[in-house]
């Protein structure tokens, strides 16, 4: 398990790994308290490379959490099959994560821009 934050005040990402018979497991969830009902919202990208081979797998939108879960995910998750991994199953992966704008902000800040 690895927990990203950005700043201090910014939200948790919890990235995490299973095992599973015949695949890793990796997702991300945002670590929300139970109270916060609006606030960030993100997505993120997981690229897992070996050689000349690379996986990439975008999520829309992150899980919000209110805590951590150690049972594989079954949906919003990166599959790695264990033939793509090293001998130690070690697996180099680099995750992007971008905030989320929706339609209804953007149009409320292009109206702003107009009125300037």
């Amino acid at each position: 398990m690895l927990i990203l934050q950005e700043y201090n005040h910014g939200p948790l990402v919890i990235l995490q790994a299973f095992k599973g018979p015949d695949r890793l497991y990796v997702t991300a969830n945002l670590l929300a308290a139970p109270c916060a009902t609006i606030g960030w919202n993100f997505g993120y990208d997981l690229i897992c490379r070996r050689g000349n081979v690379e996986f990439t797998d975008t999520i829309d939108e992150m899980n919000r959490i209110q805590r951590v879960s150690f049972e594989s995910p079954g949906v919003k998750s990166m599959f790695v099959p264990y033939p793509y991994l090293d001998e130690s199953l070690v697996v180099k992966m680099e995750i992007r994560i971008r905030e989320l704008r929706y339609e209804d902000e953007e149009e409320e800040d292009d109206d702003k821009e107009d009125e300037e």
